[in-house]
């Protein structure tokens, strides 16, 4: 697997940069974002302070961290998503940042 883990000040963009890369998904191939999300899901770039924030702090903190981080992408990009679909994004990247090694 690639090492997908991006600089702490880089991180966002590349949150934004993965939304966008769900969504070319999404539409290329006909698919809910949900769908889509779950097929980009491992590429979810992390960084060390979010994997050691959920690792070792508090996995809340680094849940918020993330939700914040995709909810701010989706508005730069103009992407609508609710909140049921923001929770399953966020749980579902929080998950590949602790499976991540």
């Amino acid at each position: 697997m690639p090492n997908r883990r991006s600089e702490p000040i880089r991180w966002r963009r590349d949150v934004r940069n993965w939304l966008a890369s769900v969504v070319e998904y999404q539409r290329q191939f006909g698919l809910d974002i949900r769908s889509a999300a779950v097929h980009e899901g491992e590429n979810f770039p992390t960084n060390i302070l979010i994997e050691f924030v959920g690792r070792t702090i508090d996995k809340g903190l680094a849940i918020w961290a993330v939700k914040n981080a995709l909810r701010d992408a989706a508005a730069s990009l103009s992407i609508p998503l609710n909140d049921d679909t923001l929770d399953f994004m966020v749980n579902l990247a929080v998950d590949a940042v602790l499976a991540s090694s």
